[in-house]
């Protein structure tokens, strides 16, 4: 089934590296789904882990003691701003692929 490049980047604007795993292109598609998907669930991680020790400290003695919420903020503009870096690349290495094999085509 011929995709053209606007399906593609569609694609690619819903989950970046799709538009390129639907084009048949596995191993690229696959790779930047997993990076993206592993940064996204890294940013999460760093975001939600104080909140979480938090609670069950909370839980655990609720008479008290300090709160002591230590945020990462680097680690989560990292992680987060590596999904986009990502996304970016996928909607670009999409278009740009579709349009060198358009070219070969004619």
């Amino acid at each position: 089934m011929a995709r053209g490049k606007g399906f593609v980047t569609t694609m690619n604007l819903c989950l970046p590296g799709l538009g390129q795993l639907l084009d048949g292109r596995w191993i690229t598609g696959a790779v930047i789904l997993l990076l993206s998907l592993l940064f996204f669930l890294a940013g999460t991680y760093w975001a939600l882990a104080p909140l979480i020790r938090t609670i069950r400290t909370l839980l655990s003695d609720p008479s008290g003691g300090t709160i002591d919420l230590h945020w990462e903020p680097l680690k989560i503009a990292v992680c987060y701003g590596m999904v986009i870096i990502l996304w970016i690349f996928s909607i670009l290495e999409g278009i740009l692929h579709r349009e060198q094999k358009e070219k070969e085509n004619e």
